[in-house]
């Protein structure tokens, strides 16, 4: 649940939703076929690498550290264009688009969620969760109180005043879900996210993630660390050797999208 109930000992995630009147219908699919990136001089970081998310899945993607999950979550937003394959987002190629045309993309239907929100040290909080209304042309007044009231359903309103330097990381992780929720986003992507909790903490985090996502009715990517295990995933692919992959018991088989 999202609410202030959050802040007490045992919350419970299930029972209300973080904005019930959006439960919109969502057209995103994305797909990547053949992506080779490669890092100079001779290294292929992703080696013809292929995958297809349909709207609304919860896809999982674990990687060893230096694996390319972040490189892969730069393709897949537009960030990082790869020398081969295709990527696909809404039925547009990010090939065919100017950068400008990609980043209006990301900014209208996106969520990239890092170890390292890049929080502005000289903004309070609430400034800091509402700059994507600020920046949007949205009145100073309604963004802050719109963020407040974001801040309060994930149980850090305390911290509205603050710096993001006062903060400690499961405050900072709530306040980038917080930040999110006002994008209202089509697609969230959680590269290594969250980092730095304990254990109570990281499993709160997440099951706000997706609570989030549910009520967002977004697509959930979640790339992390080989050994890391996030319930409710639709599917789990493993990023090895520039490719993904899936396993069945004992077999490893390369990912393939469907035809």
């Amino acid at each position: 649940m999202i609410t202030k109930e959050t802040k007490k000992e045992e919350p419970d995630f299930d029972k209300e939703e973080i904005h019930p009147e959006i439960r919109r219908e969502v057209s995103m699919e994305i797909s990547m076929e053949g992506i080779v990136k490669w890092f100079p001089p001779d290294h292929r970081a992703l080696n013809g690498l292929n995958l297809s998310i349909s709207p609304g899945e919860t896809v999982q993607i674990l990687g060893y550290a230096g694996s390319g999950k972040s490189l892969l979550a730069d393709i897949l937003t537009g960030r990082t264009i790869p020398e081969e394959g295709r990527v696909c987002f809404r039925g547009q190629d990010y090939a065919r688009m100017k950068p400008e045309e990609r980043a209006h993309l990301r900014w209208k239907y996106m969520v990239l969620l890092r170890a390292h929100p890049g929080f502005l040290p000289a903004l309070s909080m609430r400034e800091n969760t509402a700059l994507p209304l600020l920046l949007s042309g949205e009145r100073r007044r309604a963004a802050l109180s719109r963020a407040q009231e974001a801040m309060e359903a994930f149980g850090v309103e305390i911290a509205a005043r603050r710096t993001p330097e006062e903060l400690t990381p499961a405050e900072l992780c709530r306040c980038q879900l917080a930040r999110a929720s006002l994008r209202e986003p089509e697609l969230i992507l959680a590269d290594s996210f969250p980092v730095g909790l304990n254990e109570r903490e990281e499993i709160q985090i997440r099951q706000l993630l997706q609570v989030l996502q549910m009520q967002m009715n977004a697509t959930l990517v979640l790339l992390g660390d080989h050994r890391d295990h996030v319930c409710h995933a639709d599917r789990t692919l493993f990023l090895r050797s520039g490719r993904l992959w899936e396993e069945h018991g004992q077999e490893e088989n390369a990912y393939e999208p469907n035809p």
